[in-house]
């Protein structure tokens, strides 16, 4: 689990590296969706889901008590964690900060 974070994490740094930018900075909440939805459907990178899974779970907390640190229900919490949703901009940047994590959208921006 470790070795993931770090390669996500490594992922992260090389795309800001790259574009001096935190990715998913610059764009309207239309735009931002629909780049959601395309980095989830490619699979190339640890999905959205899979990363606040991740985070959770190394961070030691339940559905439950993330789903309120972040005002959200235990099942939206559950159904972003299996990618049956995409969280809005503002979820993710609660999350992040809750998990103390980033959340890779996209790499290849």
């Amino acid at each position: 689990m470790r070795y993931v974070l770090v390669f996500i994490a490594f992922i992260f740094f090389t795309a800001c590296e790259i574009d001096h930018n935190r990715p998913g900075a610059n764009m309207d909440q239309a735009a931002f969706d629909v780049k959601l939805q395309e980095v989830a459907k490619k699979g190339k990178y640890p999905s959205i889901g899979e990363q606040i899974l991740n985070a959770r779970t190394l961070k030691g907390i339940s559905e439950d008590e993330l789903a309120k640190a972040v005002g959200l229900s235990k099942n939206n919490i559950i159904s972003i964690e299996k990618n049956r949703v995409v969280p809005t901009r503002e979820v993710i940047t609660d999350l992040q900060s809750v998990l103390e994590s980033e959340i890779i959208i996209d790499a290849n921006k």
